[in-house]
């Protein structure tokens, strides 16, 4: 009777075990890249209805290419400043209740810039040369700018949670600016100086070669 006992609740223990390993929550990481390329869906919606969405410097975030002759410090400056105004948004809304909306505003119009930039070049473009421009001067700085996004969303919305928390149920008061915090703040705006380094190189170089052919 043990023995068998012993046996049902083994086999019963490891069906809860495995339910639990398929019913764990998602990798938020992989939801936030989710949200952004459904931005990027909707970027490119709006472009090829409305094209006249790709003059503004406000949804393209920098991203679109252009065939203007530009300074070293004229391409470094579009690509990093739209960037830091993100984070700046993004770490703002962290230390305030009730900010996941407005971090996921930002990240999802980050998702929409880059919809936009691809969907003009290939509507400038034939389709063989808009593959490869948008793959070497948009998707590699478009992706990894949105991967440093969605980290720093990722830590603004659990911060904002625990002020939300605080604010409707008086519990603990959040500490907005401890050491993981500052130290993960720190990493996304060296991460960001990075990406807008590569991309500030691959333009200087390839972008009057590859627009010009």
């Amino acid at each position: 009777m043990k023995l068998t006992t012993g046996i049902l609740y083994r086999t019963v223990s490891a069906r809860t075990g495995s339910l639990r390993t398929a019913l764990k929550p998602p990798d938020p990481i992989r939801l936030l890249l989710a949200w952004t390329v459904a931005g990027a869906l909707l970027g490119a919606v709006l472009c090829r209805r409305m094209p006249q969405l790709a003059d503004s410097p406000l949804l393209t975030q920098g991203l679109a290419v252009s065939a203007e002759t530009r300074s070293l410090w004229t391409v470094c400056k579009t690509a990093l400043c739209p960037m830091l105004l993100l984070l700046g948004g993004i770490w703002a809304s962290g230390c305030a209740a009730f900010g996941q909306l407005l971090s996921a505003g930002l990240l999802l119009s980050r998702g929409i810039a880059f919809g936009i930039s691809a969907a003009v070049c290939f509507m400038r473009f034939p389709m063989r040369d808009a593959a490869v421009i948008a793959a070497v001067l948009i998707l590699p700085y478009g992706f990894f700018s949105a991967l440093v996004l969605c980290y720093a969303v990722r830590d603004a919305m659990r911060m904002s949670g625990r002020m939300t928390g605080c604010l409707l149920h008086g519990t603990a008061e959040a500490e907005v600016c401890g050491t993981d915090r500052l130290s993960n703040m720190l990493c996304c705006l060296l991460l960001t100086l990075a990406a807008a380094g590569m991309q500030t190189m691959l333009l200087w170089l390839l972008n009057d070669p590859m627009l010009a052919a």
